[in-house]
């Protein structure tokens, strides 16, 4: 089995990059409707325009964890798969001394707006956006556990899932079963 935790609203207990969005760029972007997730995802991050170092420092500083992330890290050696962005990762990981396979997309940073990077080429071929969906390990089965619009499609792709908010409410409109959770305490004894 290898386990596969989302980022942003799973092991973060608030979406971090919409936090940092929010404080560090321009949340009107959020009023906008955009064509697809990818879109909508570049439209965010260009609105970044803090150094690298503010934003590692605003992430270590606001970026609040899930309970039970270290016992179910030290249990099951999970991969972050996330839309979001290493600069918000890789220091929460850090000052959580945590160490992880992080497979994300990535920023180059410019004072004009950072540029998103996309882990993959094209678009996924299963839901025609820009999607995790290929960011998944090839080993299985896989256990999912994702909360929101980008987690919809790999969480198709795994073999059990755990959901909440707005990925919950995804599967239940689609009818594929899933467990729900709040905290990793309650993946980790759905686990044992």
């Amino acid at each position: 089995m290898k386990l596969v935790l989302d980022w942003d609203g799973t092991v973060t207990v608030r979406d971090s990059l919409v936090a940092a969005v929010t404080e560090l760029g321009d949340p009107s972007v959020y009023d906008r409707e955009f064509e697809s997730y990818g879109e909508a995802l570049a439209a965010e991050v260009g609105t970044i325009r803090s150094t690298p170092e503010q934003l590692a420092a605003w992430a270590v500083g606001n970026v609040e964890i899930r309970p039970g992330f270290h016992e179910l890290v030290e249990r099951y050696s999970p991969i972050i798969v996330s839309s979001g962005l290493p600069q918000l990762i890789l220091p929460v990981l850090e000052r959580e001394r945590v160490a992880l396979e992080v497979r994300s997309n990535d920023a180059l940073p410019s004072v004009e707006g950072w540029r998103v990077i996309f882990r993959h080429e094209g678009v996924c071929h299963v839901c025609g956006d820009r999607c995790k969906r290929r960011s998944l390990p090839n080993d299985h089965p896989i256990v999912f556990v994702g909360d929101g619009w980008s987690d919809r499609c790999a969480s198709l792709a795994c073999e059990r899932v755990f959901a909440r908010t707005g990925l919950a409410a995804y599967l239940d409109e689609q009818g594929v079963p899933y467990e729900r959770y709040e905290s990793f305490h309650d993946v980790a004894a759905a686990l044992s």
